[in-house]
């Protein structure tokens, strides 16, 4: 008799993240992406999207390096050929994070991003689930928890 080993099937989720380069709270950034990774995906192999700047991108890219996650980096065409700087590829990149991503995560900070709402409405128009996460709310959540 032969034996056939058995393996669980994995769901695969991938999450994309979008935020203002002016968000600074890096703890509690961290402390929100730890709590929904084990009260919401437990059983999904987690990965992330994001883009290439500062502020939120860079924390949930060190995120992502800390804990093994898979990160995939979306960056503005003119950071990855010769071509001039023009701030609609910032655009043309975020759609790329939100239509290779099944989530959208959009990280407000105080004061607002342009940038991050152009992704929010991209993100509406393809129908993709989206939380958005403002950094006040996120301040009086980490009170709760």
């Amino acid at each position: 008799m032969i034996k056939m080993k058995t393996t669980i099937p994995i769901k695969t989720i991938r999450l994309g993240f979008t935020g203002g380069t002016k968000w600074t709270n890096k703890n509690l950034l961290w402390k929100y992406l730890d709590y929904i990774i084990k009260n919401d995906y437990t059983d999904y192999l987690v990965i992330f999207s994001v883009g290439d700047a500062d502020g939120v991108d860079r924390y949930v890219r060190e995120y992502a390096e800390e804990h093994n996650i898979v990160c995939y980096v979306f960056k503005p065409a003119f950071r990855l050929v010769n071509i001039p700087y023009n701030p609609r590829l910032f655009q043309a990149r975020n759609i790329q994070n939100v239509d290779n991503s099944d989530e959208i995560y959009a990280f407000f900070p105080i004061g607002g991003s342009r940038g991050t709402q152009n992704t929010v409405d991209y993100a509406n128009y393809r129908g993709k689930i989206l939380y958005i996460i403002k950094e006040k709310w996120l301040e009086k959540w980490e009170i709760l928890h």
